[in-house]
């Protein structure tokens, strides 16, 4: 028994959720002019996750919709069903799965949440030229129109314009560069990027997120944004969204008991004054599988694939690991999800209320 937040969406201040699409449209920003485009993040000198080391191998791609009842062009009814006996949110269209694709899934419904991104997207939805930025709008547009429906929509086209290697299992913070990268150059918007984007300078370097290694890199998010600077370089430029990348060691049969600490507030000391860093949303990871955590006040959305799970605000922390994880594990059927990805929004730090915890 808790307690759903029922203040309509667009009533809500600094809401990273969607309002109505009639809001959505009168709340659109007015288009920028065009940039020159972002170039891709310097690839970080870091070994990635062990259970990533896929080989390539020829692959035919699915045919869009294939086998399943279609209503519009990547529309369909839904499929897939509960697998926990916990309460489900079916308002919320779902992502259909296209074999291997849940990585793609959890990273779109983490950025459909992040206004800015979701906003600066569907400005492109009456493009001409079919680009990702175009395809992605078609997704998001389909998302805030039919979230009363028990419908899901297919992301194919969309993966189709990443490349075919993205229908196979990869790193969802890859994922993520990837995505960002693709939808500002074919936008050819650099904002769309600055988002998630730190700038640093003597060199001039750009990254989008912030990988910390556990367990050895048990130290904190700001020893991590260290390690992705030279020595002789410091931060110009904090995006508005700290995108962490959590890397683990999953061949080992012990990294469910190392523990990653999530902070729900995150303060820190920037050039311009104090700035705490809320928890907005978690994407994790068990066994191959991807799902994303979306935070809603006294609950979260848990988004796996074509399903929506409400997870109580008290259970969350046991996606960090360690004993503190049984809770959540138990609730869940036993599944030990674990953070993979942890994102959080910057705020203007105001006082008591928006200490660390």
């Amino acid at each position: 028994n808790y307690h759903i937040d029922s203040t309509p969406l667009s009533e809500k201040d600094n809401c990273d959720f969607p309002c109505t699409p009639k809001d959505e449209k009168e709340a659109a920003a007015t288009p920028e002019p065009n940039g020159s485009g972002s170039p891709m993040p310097k690839p970080r000198c870091v070994p990635k996750d062990l259970y990533l080391q896929t080989p390539e191998t020829p692959m035919k791609i699915p045919s869009p919709l294939a086998g399943y009842e279609k209503i519009d062009k990547i529309l369909i009814k839904r499929t897939q069903n509960a697998i926990y006996n916990i309460e489900t949110k079916m308002s919320i269209p779902g992502l259909h799965n296209e074999g291997a694709t849940c990585h793609v899934n959890a990273v779109l419904q983490v950025l459909f949440y992040v206004n800015t991104f979701r906003k600066d997207v569907m400005e492109h939805l009456g493009d001409v030229e079919y680009t990702p930025v175009k395809a992605l709008a078609e997704i998001y547009d389909q998302m805030l129109h039919y979230r009363h429906k028990e419908y899901t929509i297919s992301c194919s086209q969309f993966i189709t314009t990443l490349g075919k290697q993205y229908f196979q299992q990869q790193d969802a913070d890859d994922t993520f560069q990837k995505i960002v990268h693709d939808v500002t150059e074919s936008a050819n918007k650099p904002d769309i990027a600055v988002t998630f984007q730190y700038q640093t300078e003597t060199p001039d370097e750009s990254f989008y997120s912030v990988s910390l290694h556990i367990p050895l890199g048990a130290a904190g998010i700001d020893q991590g944004i260290k390690q992705m600077c030279t020595d002789d370089s410091h931060i110009n430029e904090i995006s508005t969204f700290l995108w962490v990348d959590v890397q683990r060691n999953w061949s080992d049969p012990n990294v469910f008991f190392d523990k990653f600490e999530i902070k729900k507030n995150y303060k820190t000391q920037l050039s311009d004054g104090t700035y705490v860093f809320k928890i907005h949303s978690i994407i994790a990871y068990h066994q191959g599988h991807f799902v994303a955590f979306v935070n809603k006040g006294r609950v979260w959305f848990m988004l796996d694939d074509e399903i929506t799970y409400i997870v109580p605000d008290g259970l969350i922390k046991g996606l960090q690991g360690g004993d503190v994880g049984s809770d959540l594990w138990s609730y869940l059927g036993g599944v030990k999800w674990l953070a993979k990805c942890v994102i959080y929004r910057k705020h203007k730090f105001y006082g008591a209320g928006d200490d660390d915890d």
